[in-house]
C-alpha cells in the first residue's frame, strides 16, 4: 500500500510548446524502469496490446496518478497544461517525477500537498528546477475571521 496524500492547492502550467518534450523525459524514463524491472506493469496499466508509441501526454501522468488538466478539450489542440489532480495514492517517487518535468514548468508554478501523516509540503518550480519545501499552518493570532494559511 502506498502513503495517501492529498493535494491542497497548486498552480501549475506547461506550455504546449513544451509538452512533447515534457512527455518524451516521462515516457523514456518510465520505459526504461518498466521494461527493466518487468512489462507487467505497462500491460496492465495500458492493456496487452500496449504500444509505447501510444503514449500521450494524459497517460504518462496518469501512470503516475497524476492527471493533466489542460486549457482546451480538444484532444487534437489541447493548449497548455493548465493544472493537475493527484488520483489516488502516492506508488512511485512523485519528487522524481517532478524534477523530471521541472525543466518543462512554467517557473512559479507550485503543488501543495498534506500527507496522512499530517505533513505538509509543496513541490516549487523556478528556473527549470523543483523544490521539495516543508510547510505548516499559520493562524491568525488576534482571533479576527480569517483562514488559516498553508506556507
Amino acid at each position: 500500500m502506498g502513503y495517501v496524500m492529498t493535494l491542497h492547492k497548486s498552480k501549475f502550467c506547461i506550455k504546449k510548446e513544451n509538452l512533447a518534450r515534457a512527455t518524451e523525459a516521462l515516457k523514456n524514463v518510465m520505459m526504461e524502469s518498466c521494461l527493466s524491472t518487468n512489462r507487467s506493469f505497462l500491460k496492465h496499466h495500458f492493456g496487452e496490446d500496449f504500444n509505447p508509441d501510444d503514449l500521450d501526454v494524459k497517460l504518462v501522468f496518469e501512470a503516475w496518478r497524476w492527471h493533466p488538466v489542460f486549457e482546451s478539450e480538444d484532444p487534437k489542440e489541447p493548449g497548455d497544461i493548465t493544472d493537475i489532480w493527484f488520483m489516488g495514492e502516492k506508488i512511485r517517487d512523485d519528487s522524481y517525477f517532478f524534477s523530471l518535468l521541472a525543466p518543462y514548468v512554467e517557473s512559479g508554478s507550485y503543488l501543495v500537498m498534506i500527507g496522512e501523516d499530517h505533513e505538509i509540503w509543496r513541490w516549487y518550480f523556478s528556473g527549470g528546477e523543483c523544490l521539495e519545501q516543508e510547510g505548516e499552518i499559520h493562524f491568525n493570532e488576534n482571533g479576527e475571521k480569517e483562514e488559516a494559511q498553508v506556507i
